[in-house]
């Protein structure tokens, strides 16, 4: 490759949304060059197209979905006769450092960091039609009002790279979750939703029970009811210790309607009651 470009997230990001979003329609034969200093994610909304990526060669089609690092020197080729549209979201290193955060110790994007070409997922055609249009919308808002779509691309690009994240290295199950799965688990963790429990992950599923069922019991090697107590143990555990509420309520604002069920799963997760839990590891414990 000849004329390599440097594109720079302060030429290149929106300073008030902080990303750069862009829908390309590639029929030229060949695209120009280029790097960059932040991150990058593209979807093959439709058509084909070549991708040739640190010396390699990655060929695209509908419904990929590729992560772009930091340093990746890339640029596209028409695939025979083939068009093809992708839709491009740039955004700061530092966002994604904050919802690689966030997304640990459960998971972690070191790996596709790591790796010597981008990781691509491919989505099927519904999983497609839903990010494209989570996509298009972000694009919608970017017009309307850049601070709002700030915050609905970030949301959105933790929802996208939740798709590239694999399991801590050294984990037999390390593979990618299908992407309503995902959905899942990022949706679940808001308090809203495990406080409803399984009717908020049937909702949100929208696939049957029995398929959820085999799916979790697959991917994640627990139960729909015991990933839903785990997340409310886990909020519960934390309101003890950074709040003054007494301990039935913080089992019932947990989304525990029986209080010796949540005493024994607390015990079971924590080994010990929650009020030894909370005098034991908070000081100034209030005594209740």
């Amino acid at each position: 490759m000849e004329n390599i470009r440097l594109l720079k997230a302060q030429t290149t990001l929106d300073p008030v949304s902080g990303v750069n979003y862009k829908i390309n329609t590639i029929f030229s034969v060949s695209s120009q060059g280029h790097t960059h200093d932040f991150m990058e994610v593209f979807l093959i909304s439709k058509g084909s197209i070549r991708h040739l990526v640190n010396g390699k060669e990655q060929k695209l089609a509908e419904g990929d979905l590729v992560f772009m690092r930091p340093e990746d020197t890339h640029f596209f080729k028409q695939y025979r006769d083939s068009g093809c549209e992708l839709v491009n979201l740039a955004f700061n290193v530092s966002l994604f450092n904050e919802i690689n955060i966030f997304f640990q110790p459960e998971f972690s994007l070191d790996a596709a960091m790591k790796e010597y070409l981008p990781a691509i997922v491919r989505l099927g055609p519904a999983e497609k039609k839903y990010l494209y249009g989570r996509m298009t919308e972000g694009g919608e808002r970017l017009l309307q009002n850049p601070s709002d779509a700030g915050v609905y691309f970030k949301i959105l690009v933790a929802e996208i790279l939740s798709m590239f994240k694999r399991k801590k290295s050294g984990d037999e199950a390390a593979r990618n979750l299908p992407v309503w799965m995902e959905r899942i688990l990022m949706e679940m963790k808001k308090k809203e939703n495990f406080k409803k429990g399984l009717s908020a992950l049937r909702k949100i599923a929208c696939r049957s029970d029995e398929h959820t069922s085999r799916s979790f019991r697959l991917y994640l090697d627990t139960t729909p009811t015991d990933f839903i107590n785990e997340l409310r143990i886990k909020y519960a555990a934390s309101c003890l210790l950074n709040s003054d509420e007494k301990i039935d309520f913080i089992a019932i604002d947990s989304g525990f309607d029986n209080l010796s069920h949540f005493y024994h799963m607390f015990k079971k997760v924590y080994g010990s009651s929650p009020r030894k839990y909370r005098l034991k590891n908070r000081k100034n414990a209030v005594i209740v």
